[in-house]
């Protein structure tokens, strides 16, 4: 009986918000995701809505040269196709400006380090 009354209470308010998201989402003409940050934000109007290949072009065409984040979003869960190899990034390209993602309803982008990650430049030869 406690175990019904938990998933009941938890499980199904949170498959209850679904529905009216979506329909959020359609009568305002966006994604479901777009919908959703401004909903739990409560700021529709920061939201920024460009996919992330608008983006890129948008700092390349200001000069800077951009390049997308390594993620399992972006090259989904069996990596990419390298030379015939299958590649599984671990982090990004060395030293340049990364767009990561857009969680909070506008882009982050940082500069990578050395090596690809988020780390202050040279920290690795404090390091080893």
């Amino acid at each position: 009986m406690n175990l019904s009354l938990v998933l009941f209470s938890t499980v199904f308010p949170t498959f209850a918000v679904e529905p009216v998201l979506d329909v959020r989402a359609y009568v305002n003409g966006r994604s479901i995701g777009q919908s959703a940050t401004a909903f739990w934000l409560g700021d529709e109007s920061g939201y920024d809505g460009r996919s992330p290949s608008e983006v890129i072009e948008n700092l390349r065409n200001s000069g800077i040269n951009a390049v997308p984040y390594p993620s399992a979003g972006l090259f989904g869960t069996e990596g990419f196709e390298s030379g015939g190899d299958r590649v599984y990034p671990l982090a990004g390209i060395s030293n340049r400006t990364t767009l990561m993602c857009n969680e909070s309803g506008q882009w982050i982008t940082y500069e990578s380090d050395e090596h690809g990650f988020h780390n202050p430049l040279g920290i690795w030869g404090k390091v080893m």
